[in-house]
């Protein structure tokens, strides 16, 4: 700290509990864990705010034997065929 006052007003806030979305916890045995819970959270009160659905198990991926023809069929449409669906397949893409 003392190095970094010399050059730069900074202010010692004490231990960092969070850094850009990135949640800090101090263990008991001196390591550090990083998580994202509270974002977690918000995304599926977000995006699942009824909770997820049935078919759903925990551990399940979203995948089927399907997919990549589904990928190639979407592929071989217009531009913006669906342009009601851009947004929410952006937004929920760029959470991940």
């Amino acid at each position: 700290m003392d190095s970094l006052t010399r050059d730069w007003d900074i202010t010692d806030e004490g231990p960092m509990e969070d850094l850009l979305g990135i949640e800090v916890d101090y263990l008991p045995d001196g390591a550090i864990k990083l998580h994202q819970t509270s974002y977690v959270k918000k995304l599926i009160e977000r995006f699942l705010p009824h909770g997820p659905i049935e078919k759903v198990q925990r551990g399940s991926l979203p995948y089927s034997s399907d997919f990549l023809k589904h990928i190639a069929d979407a592929l071989a449409l217009p531009p913006a065929s669906y342009p009601e669906l851009i947004r929410p397949l952006q937004e929920r893409l760029g959470c991940l």
